[in-house]
């Protein structure tokens, strides 16, 4: 059984169901619904949403165990097209031989280190996004741990002010720090978590980081193909703001059509398919790609 988890307290449409009844188990939550969130300097909050996000792994650690599952877990943001079936992801997830496999993208965001970059490499999704993780329940309790334990969690420390090569021997003093789901969630990674990167998109691409030609729908079964590693993600995210978010309302209306496709938020209303949208559209490519 795969369970999806899904940190937020916004609507979501029930998975399809897939051959012998097979289906997503969904657990939802909001950490902000049963815990008193930090007060904090304004100007260390990127976006009030943030304050939320980044207590998603917390909330995971804390409720696995109330559902006593022992098997792999997704945890996805809801700006997701899920075009895989439970067995299929299953089944990636064990190639990568990780306990733990988070999705990457290409541009380093919130606070790049202009001189020390663990994630340098020759593949173009090689930086970690906090919005899709999957792994087992130990894994997520390791990342959790290990944002916890932050001297100033939820305010991470920023990597152009670390002090020291040694990635886990920060210096993190409250005026050097950043409430950040993905810089915590990057900070973590570095203090001893076992995880491997998907820098192929074999499980998960982040849209918000690729061109309109690096994203095709393939003719033979209308699922996506991640053109430059020639693969067929199991999760889109179109993680960024209003632009990504114009994207993904634009494509959703295809997606739904795609028999086993499952768009998890019916629509985002802060980005309505408006003339941007339109452009956008114009943009789909279909592709005989047959990976």
């Amino acid at each position: 059984m795969l369970r999806v988890g899904f940190h937020t307290n916004q609507q979501t449409s029930a998975p399809p169901t897939y051959d012998a009844g097979h289906t997503f188990h969904v657990m939802k939550g909001w950490w902000a619904d049963s815990h008193t969130l930090p007060s904090w300097p304004s100007r260390q909050i990127r976006t009030p949403y943030d304050m939320h996000q980044t207590h998603k792994f917390q909330w995971l650690a804390e409720e696995l165990p109330k559902v006593r599952h022992q098997g792999i877990v997704l945890l996805a943001d809801t700006d997701t097209f899920v075009q895989c079936s439970p067995a299929e992801l299953l089944e990636r997830f064990a190639e990568m031989r990780s306990p733990l496999v988070v999705g990457a993208e290409a541009r380093w965001w919130p606070a790049p280190d202009r001189h020390n970059n663990p994630w340098a490499g020759s593949t173009k999704l090689r930086y970690p996004n906090s919005g899709l993780a999957i792994g087992t329940p130990e894994a997520f309790v390791q990342l959790a741990h290990a944002q916890r334990t932050l001297q100033h969690f939820p305010c991470c420390p920023m990597f152009a002010n670390y002090t020291s090569n040694v990635y886990s021997n920060y210096s993190s003093t409250l005026h050097s720090c950043m409430i950040d789901d993905q810089l915590c969630v990057q900070v973590a990674l570095l203090r001893g978590v076992e995880y491997s990167l998907d820098t192929q998109a074999k499980l998960f691409l982040n849209v918000g980081s690729t061109s309109p030609d690096e994203l095709v729908q393939r003719h033979s079964d209308g699922r996506w193909v991640y053109v430059p590693s020639n693969t067929t993600p199991c999760v889109l995210h179109f993680n960024g703001h209003h632009s990504a978010k114009v994207r993904m309302n634009a494509l959703a209306p295809l997606a739904k059509k795609v028999l086993g496709t499952w768009v998890v938020r019916p629509s985002v209303p802060a980005a309505t398919i408006d003339a941007q949208g339109a452009n956008e559209s114009k943009k789909i490519k279909t592709t005989n790609a047959s990976s």
